[in-house]
C-alpha cells in the first residue's frame, strides 16, 4: 500500500458512524456542514445513529440529527422525533423536531401520532 493513499474509514462501522455524527457538536459551521453532507451520502445506514443522537448528552448533536432525519425522512424515525418535539428540555430541539416532523408524509406520520396520543385509530 502506498503511504500517501488515504486511508477511507468505513462509515458502515457503529464506531466510525459515532464519530461521524459526534462531530455534529462541533462550533466550527464548517465542520458541521461537512459532516451533514457525509452523513446525508449514508443515507439509511445513518438513521439507526442519528436516531440514537436524539437522545445523547449534546444539544447540537440532537438539533442537527433531527434536522437530517428530516431530510432522509425514514419512518422509524418518527416515534422518536414526536418524543424530541414533546419531551426534549431544550425548546430549540423542540423546534428542530417539529420541522423535520413537517418533511414527512402524513399518511405515514398518522398512525404513530395516534398511537403517541392514544387515540383510537
Amino acid at each position: 500500500m502506498n503511504s500517501s493513499t488515504p486511508v477511507t474509514p468505513d462509515l458502515k462501522d457503529e464506531a466510525v458512524l459515532k464519530q461521524l455524527v459526534q462531530k455534529l457538536g462541533s462550533h466550527d459551521m464548517e465542520v458541521i456542514n461537512q459532516t451533514s453532507e457525509q452523513v446525508l451520502q449514508l443515507g439509511d445506514a445513518a438513521v439507526p445513529i442519528l436516531v440514537s443522537a436524539l437522545t445523547w448528552q449534546n444539544e447540537k448533536i440532537r438539533q442537527q440529527a433531527a434536522f437530517l432525519l428530516g431530510i432522509l425522512q425514514p419512518p422509524e424515525a418518527i416515534p422518536p422525533l414526536l418524543t424530541s418535539m414533546t419531551r426534549d428540555p431544550n425548546i430549540k430541539i423542540q423546534h428542530a423536531a417539529a420541522h423535520a416532523l413537517r418533511n414527512f408524509n402524513v399518511e405515514v406520520m398518522l398512525p404513530h401520532i395516534f398511537n403517541k396520543l392514544h387515540v383510537p385509530h
